[in-house]
């Protein structure tokens, strides 16, 4: 089994099904949007697509090329096996057992609010 590698943007192989499905979702919803509540005057009517198509791609790219992650999960390391018998959570005093970073004590409200949710 190899080391699993963590995705650093949206050009990292492979792709997900979610990120086909809005590569080609956006742009059907960007156009349709634009031509029901902007009408166009038939003589900008091109270069409001052309600067509108310009724009939306260079959107895709800029966002397809963003790291998300948090500045210290940044650095290049395959994900630790997290193992039940040792630890309870996944984050237990701040610290991912995962990622093996410190995380924000909003993460551990949160977390903690999910532990103790009941369905």
């Amino acid at each position: 089994m190899q080391p699993q590698r963590r995705r650093h943007n949206g050009w990292n192989w492979p792709p997900s099904f979610l990120q086909l499905f809005l590569w080609m979702t956006i742009p059907v919803v960007a156009l349709s949007t634009a031509f029901l509540f902007i009408p166009l005057h038939i003589l900008y009517a091109s270069v409001a697509i052309f600067i509108g198509t310009i724009w939306l791609v260079l959107q895709i790219i800029v966002l397809t090329c963003i790291d998300p992650a948090a500045s210290n999960l940044q650095k290049d390391q395959a994900p630790a096996y997290f193992d039940a018998s040792k630890h309870k959570h996944v984050i237990e005093n701040l610290f991912c057992n995962i990622c093996l970073i410190n995380v924000l004590a909003t993460f551990y409200f949160f977390m903690k609010s999910i532990y103790n949710f009941r369905f």
